[in-house]
Parts: C-alpha cells; structure tokens; sequence
C-alpha cells in the first residue's frame, strides 16, 4: 500500500482539512466577539490562535498513530479486523467540517459587511465620548442642484449651533465634510471621527416652502434614535435650527440642557432670510478659494450686510475673505490689514464677548506690536488667548490663534498639545495635519513632520504646500529621493505656480545637480520670466557652476528688489555675506544691509526680527569690519539671553553657535558642536555647505582631523543622494 493510501485509510488527510476548517471557524468567533464587545481583551483570543497554530503537529500523529474503534481509540497496531471505524468517522469528519465552514464563511461574510467603507482615509484611533457627535453634510433633494449651497449651509449652522454647548464634542465641518457623496457607513463614521452620534437629513426647497428631515443616529450599531420632518415656510428655517440643536442636546445630554436653554444659544444672528441666503452663498464660494470665486463672495457678503447692515456673522466671513486676498495678492497688504482692523472692531462693539473676533484682534495687535519692537506681545497674547480657549473650547479657530502664539514664544509642545487636540475635532482635516507638521519642524523633529505630513497628502493629495513641505522635511532627514517625488507632486498639483518648479530647480542646484535642475528652470523661465524665482534660480546655477561674483551680483539684485520681504532673502544674503570677506567687500556689503536692513550694523538694538538677528549673528566675520571684539562679545551675548528668552536652544540653530565659538578662538566647544549638532544630521539639512564652511576664518578650524573625517562622510553622502536622485528622474 503507497503511503497516500496509508494516509487516506487513517482519515490524516480528512483529520487536517477538518482541522484546519474547525481552527477558521473558531478564529472568525473570536474576531465577531471582539468586534461585538471591545472591551474584552486581546490576549485570550492571540493566545487561543498561537494554540491552534501549534496543535497542528499533534493532531496529525495522533490520527496517524490511533484509530476509532467501538472501545474507543486504540494504537493502529492493535486493532484487529472489524474493529476499525475508520469509515464512519471519514464521513462524521465530513460532516464536520461542512458545518465548520458554513458556520465561518457566514461569519466572515457577516463582519466584512458591516466593515465595508468608500471612504479609504488614513485615520487614527479615536477615542469615543458619549456625549459626541457629528453634523453630516445635509442631502440636497431639490430639483435645482444650484441649492446644494443651501443644504450645506443648514448642516454648517446646525454644527455651529451644537458646538456652543461646551458639553459635547463635536466633530468640525471639514471631517464631517469629507463624507459627503460617498456611502460611507455610519459605524466606519463614527469610528473615524471618534463621536457616538451622527446628525443627518435632507433638505428640499421648492418656491417659499422648504422641508427638512433630520435623524439623530447612533454610531455605534446605527439605531435611530430620533428623526423628524419639518415641512414650513423658508423663512421659519431659523426656527426649524433652533428646533433640531434643542432636541438633538436633550438627547444627547438628557437634564444637563434643556431646551429653553438650547434656544438661547446663538445659531446664525440674523433674522432676515435674504441676508442669510446671501451669506450661505458667499461662505460657499469663499471655501472654494479660486481667483473667480473670491470676488463672488465678496459680492454675496456685501449684499448680506446690505439687507442685514448689523449681521455679524457676515462681517466674520469678510475677515476671512480679506484675509486670503492678502493671502494670495489679490488685494494690498496695507489695505487688507486696515479692513480687517475695522471689521473686527465693528463687530466687537457689537457683541464684545465674541470669541473668535477678540481672538483675531488679540493676534493682529501681537503681529503689529512684535514688528515695532515688543518682545514680549506674543507672551501676553498667549496668556489672553488662553483664558479664552477655556470660555470657547470647542472653537478651533480661538485654539489656532493661541497656537499660533506660543510658536512665536518658543513653546512648542504646549503647541503641539493644543494642536493634537485640535485634531481629535477635526480629524480629517488635512490642513490641520500640515500646521502640526510645521510644529514639530520648529522642534527638529522631522521624522514626525513627515509621518504628519504624509498622512495630510494622504487625506487631501492635491496639496501642492504639503507636498512641498514633505519634501522639505524629507531633504532634513536626508530623504533626497522622496524629496524631489514630493516636489513633483506639487508640481502636478498646481502646474501654473512657478514656485513649485523652482523648488525643485532649487534643491537640485544645491545638490549639484545642474543638468537635471536646467529642465525644471526653464519651466520657471516659461511661466513667470521675471518672478523672484527665476532670479534665484539664476543665482544658484551661478553658484553650481563655480561663477561666484556674477551669483554674488544676482544676490545683490535679490535684496534690492524685495526690500520689504527680507525672508525673501534665504539664499541671497548667504550667498551674499559667506563669500564678504573672501572678496574683500566687507564694508560695501554691509553698506548694502544696512540700505535694506533697518539697524543692521546697530548691534545694540536688538528689537529687530528673528530673520535679521539670524543675518547678524552667521555673519559674526563681515562685523568684524566695522566692530571690535569686545562689542561683537557683548551683542552674541545678548542674542543668546533673547534667544533663551524665546526658547531658542543651540539645537535649533547650530550653525550660529559654531561660528561664535570658531570665531572667539572656543575649539574644544566649537569641535563638541560641529561633531554633535552638525556634521551629525544629513548633509541636505545645511543649505550652502561649502559656502559657509569656506570662510577665511574657519580654514584653521576645518583642518582639524575630526572635522575632516566628518567632511568627508557628507562628502560620500552627497555623492549617494546625488547618484540616486539621477537614477529616480531617469526613470520617470
């Protein structure tokens, strides 16, 4: 008898398929379970399934070894003729195992169904609060798809309305936005937004008369727990508002409030339909941030404030328009910043305790107040938005003001904190994932950058910033290949910005790379000839192919022509004052900064910004010229304590610390620091490397053995990103 036979006569072959049946089976009824009750361990079932996987073996010799008789199992040996029954329990293990896989498939099917989402986010782990919930985007089932506008508008007022109850969490409209159109389930919602409770309906406007239907929905299991539909007049939609947040907080927060005190609460703060169908269009168009559409909501909120002059909400969503057209040049800064101080200051004498306009002023007045000097306006401002964050907490713009102050003052994890907490409101928004990206930059952390970043660019891919920022978070790491894919992506993002190619034109330049980099700036060439980008990239191509003083003269043009932008200025001033004093041109450079540069030879005056005290203080050699010793130890002195003062470690910038401690003739520090803080990151991380370490006075320094041992591993370095970076655009 062949041995297949031997191990079909024992049943071996039914034993491991009925085996293996039985163990999928079992492994589906734990999973169900932990689906149906999550607070049951993970452990058991892990432990249950490792068990499984080792019992196998076993299994397999016993049924080898023992056969099924009337006296139950006995060795194979010792059954005789007749006794066997190995027959009947082939076909009891087939039996089995039918039932085995019936039981699991119709398991397996029943939790994948339920599990089944359109919706493919990246999304983290939230946790639920029951007292949460999410305002879905409204359906429109009018016959004019134009009233969409409409809808949404309901479903954001809604939002509004129930986020003033500062017992309930909820989720922010651009999560609970990020669902709309697709047929999403409502547990995968919940679970992504982490809320217990869905508001959703429809809204269908014929003529004067409007009907809506709302329906509250548990997340969890999908029971309804309220709907309702109102049939009225258009303009008893404010009612209607009032009617649905009242019920919808008695619901969710049974005698904590009541419905006389959910009607008191401020929806939308006007009673003039006319106006507020205005608004509704004119906040529409203002999300959709495009040239054309910024001049619609323009137009929309004026004729808001026409038929409602004292519509404070529409003067809310002005601020916000005005802003982007600041933003994006559409109208002068100095005008833009007049509008906004007047709107804030009408709608403050209106309702003094509005919190997101007293929050905007409190920033706008540290912006002014920082520029002339005070270094302590962003501190106040951070103790004022503070205790304001804690009278709105579930306002999310009052929490980015205070973000946005603290990032001034050098507390970054109390900003990255906030910003987290932000992003348990609004989980899906890929905007709020870029801004704690730039936090963790601010705290060198670029491998958390990039994790935040990537999960924006997964959320929203056609960001053109966050790809830029990912690439520049990648090059900070050392991530030349995914740097340069990131800056391409942003080009295929948004192909008519002239920035997003010279981006990448730029960082190949750096990387030496000028064959590869031409492509990219002709693209720049092609789209704006004369932006400020081209000429920096003129610059560099200069500087890449060794012509110093003619990239010294487009430096020299650079800083001319953006006299009022000196962050501008990242490659030019360098480029400008590492090579000063190679060139012997020290006092006409400096004559030049100081043309363009208020105070900067005036190294008493240190009320000036971070961006001119960083100009200052790498370029310790080119003030030599004109200041002694003694008065360039006193001002490093002071640059470090106001450094200090604003959180500012030697690990944020240490670069600087290098020059002083190389310059002041401190060698072991200095050594200590280049070692440590320098040469240890990427060589991608320090832009113009061989510019800054080429000065006269560091050749003493650089000569060093350790240092040149370090010189030589970003040497290799570079060579490998460089060879990489080739192979990747090759393949393209």
């Amino acid at each position: 008898m062949s041995f297949f036979s031997e191990l079909k006569r024992r049943n071996v072959l039914r034993v491991a398929t009925a085996y293996v049946v039985v163990a999928w089976a079992i492994v589906q009824v734990v999973v169900t379970l932990r689906e149906l009750f999550p607070e049951i361990p993970v452990w058991p079932g892990q432990a249950l399934i490792v068990l499984l996987a080792l019992g196998v073996v076993p299994v397999l010799l016993f049924a080898w070894s023992y056969e099924l008789t009337a006296d139950g199992f006995k060795r194979d040996a010792e059954v005789g003729d007749g006794q066997s029954r190995t027959e009947k329990a082939g076909h009891q293990l087939i039996s089995l195992t039918v039932v085995a896989a019936i039981i699991g498939t119709a398991l397996f099917a029943w939790t994948r169904d339920g599990n089944e989402t359109t919706v493919e986010m990246p999304v983290p782990v939230q946790s639920v609060a029951k007292n949460s919930i999410a305002v879905l985007p409204f359906a429109n089932m009018s016959a004019d798809p134009q009233n969409e506008y409409f809808s949404d508008g309901l479903s954001e007022t809604l939002l509004h309305l129930l986020a003033q109850v500062q017992e309930l969490k909820v989720a922010a409209r651009t999560s609970s936005f990020a669902f709309k159109g697709k047929d999403t389930d409502i547990r995968d919602i919940g679970a992504a937004l982490g809320v217990a409770h869905v508001l959703e309906g429809s809204v269908r406007r014929d003529m004067d008369r409007i009907r809506i239907t709302a329906q509250l929905i548990r997340a969890n299991d999908g029971f309804h727990v309220w709907s309702e539909t109102y049939d009225r007049d258009l303009t008893d939609v404010f009612a209607i508002q009032d009617e649905i947040a009242s019920t919808v907080g008695v619901m969710l927060l049974a005698n904590v409030l009541n419905p006389a005190e959910a009607t008191r609460r401020r929806a939308i703060d006007t009673t003039n339909f006319k106006a507020y169908d205005f608004y509704l269009q004119g906040r529409a168009e203002l999300l959709k941030a495009s040239f054309e559409a910024l001049q619609l909501a323009e137009q929309y909120l004026n004729a808001a404030l026409n038929e409602d002059p004292d519509f404070l909400d529409a003067k809310v969503q002005l601020v916000l328009l005005v802003r982007t057209q600041a933003d994006t040049g559409m109208r002068p800064f100095p005008e833009s910043l007049q509008k906004i101080t007047s709107l804030l200051d009408e709608v403050l004498a209106s309702d003094p305790q509005h919190t997101w306009a007293r929050s905007q002023r409190i920033e706008l007045q540290a912006h002014l107040a920082s520029a002339g000097g005070d270094n302590s306006a962003w501190q106040n401002a951070a103790v004022e938005l503070r205790a304001i964050v804690t009278e709105a907490p579930n306002d999310i713009e009052v929490r980015l003001s205070l973000v946005s102050a603290l990032r001034r003052t050098g507390n970054f994890e109390e900003a990255i904190t906030i910003q987290r907490d932000v992003l348990e409101i609004d989980p899906l928004n890929a905007y709020l994932h870029e801004l704690l990206a730039g936090l963790y930059s601010d705290t060198r952390n670029y491998a958390a950058a990039r994790d935040a970043l990537l999960h924006s660019v997964e959320i929203e891919p056609a960001a053109p910033n966050a790809w830029r920022y990912l690439g520049d978070a990648a090059l900070q790491l050392g991530d030349g290949t995914l740097a340069v894919d990131s800056y391409l992506h942003a080009v295929a993002s948004d192909s008519l910005d002239p920035e997003m190619p010279g981006r990448v034109a730029e960082e190949l330049y750096l990387l030496g790379l000028p064959e590869q980099a031409n492509e990219f700036h002709q693209r720049v060439l092609n789209l704006a000839p004369n932006a400020q980008d081209a000429r920096n990239l003129e610059m560099l191509r200069a500087v890449s192919a060794g012509e110093i003083e003619q990239a010294v003269q487009f430096a020299r043009d650079i800083i001319e022509s953006e006299p009022e932008r000196p962050t501008a200025w990242k490659n030019a001033w360098k480029i400008l004052l590492f090579t000063s004093v190679g060139r012997g041109t020290e006092k006409e450079d400096i004559a030049l900064m100081d043309a363009y540069v208020q105070d900067f030879s005036d190294l008493d005056k240190l009320e000036v910004s971070y961006a001119v005290n960083l100009f200052r203080g790498n370029t310790i050699d080119v003030l030599a010229s004109v200041k002694t010793e003694a008065e360039l130890q006193t001002f490093t002195r002071r640059l470090d304590e106001l450094y200090q003062q604003r959180n500012i470690g030697k690990d944020a910038i240490p670069e600087e610390y290098l020059d002083w401690a190389i310059f002041f003739g401190n060698t072991d520090v200095a050594i200590k620091l280049a070692l440590d803080d320098v040469f240890s990151n990427p060589v991608t991380s320090v832009r113009l490397w061989r510019l800054r370490f080429a000065r006269p006075f560091m050749q003493e320094f650089m000569s060093d053995p350790r240092i040149q041992a370090a010189l030589q591993r970003w040497e290799k370095q570079e060579e490998r990103i460089r060879s990489e970076i080739r192979d990747y655009l090759a393949k393209r």
